[in-house]
């Protein structure tokens, strides 16, 4: 599992593929290219790749 969150806020997902992080992120308003939380709008995206 993929798990991305934001260092300034509470958002956080947790997807299996990276294509469904970039598409719930970018329905939620967010850029993952840019690091763009769709809840504060602030550059702290920080993903996790797992094992």
């Amino acid at each position: 599992m993929i798990k991305v969150k934001c260092k300034y806020c509470r958002y956080k997902i947790e997807k299996p593929r990276w294509e469904h992080i970039v598409a719930q992120i970018r329905r939620d308003g967010g850029n993952i290219g840019k690091n763009i939380c769709p809840s504060c709008k602030k550059k702290g995206l920080r993903l996790d790749w797992g094992d």
